[in-house]
């Protein structure tokens, strides 16, 4: 299954891109660590992206202090649900290696619906397509 979703990034500060990256997802759920591609998503805009079990995307906060970010599930008849987790990762400096990630909040958009995140402590989202089970984590 796979389910089309939209990302609209509110400007706050700065007027570089949002970098988005997409990523494998194994079939025991980690992620791998290197992208496969990446978008780029202008303070203002929107992108419309497609994600599936095996596929999901990390947006970077970047320099900014504070990122605001919307998700649309984009298909209402859809079973599955779009999931969005805040991430604070520490990196090593220098290697830009994540030594840590603490998970902040978990955001699960039912289809048809609309959430809005803002990242003031976390550095990233994590978006993947998740099996939607009644009454388990419902917001």
């Amino acid at each position: 299954m796979s389910i089309r979703f939209s990302v609209f990034a509110t400007p706050t500060e700065g007027t570089e891109p949002v970098r988005i990256d997409a990523h494998h997802i194994a079939s025991d759920e980690t992620w791998f660590e290197h992208p496969i591609r990446s978008h780029s998503l202008k303070l203002g805009g929107g992108l419309h992206l497609l994600a599936h079990v095996a596929l999901g995307f990390v947006v970077h906060k970047g320099p900014r202090e504070v990122l605001t970010a919307s998700f649309t599930h984009d298909d209402a008849g859809a079973t599955h649900w779009l999931e969005v987790v805040a991430v604070k990762a520490t990196t090593s400096g220098s290697l830009n290696e994540v030594l840590e990630a603490v998970e902040l909040e978990r955001v699960r958009v039912k289809p048809g619906g609309t959430a809005h995140i803002t990242l003031n402590r976390a550095t990233h989202l994590q978006i993947r397509e998740v099996l939607h089970i009644q009454g388990a984590g419902d917001a």
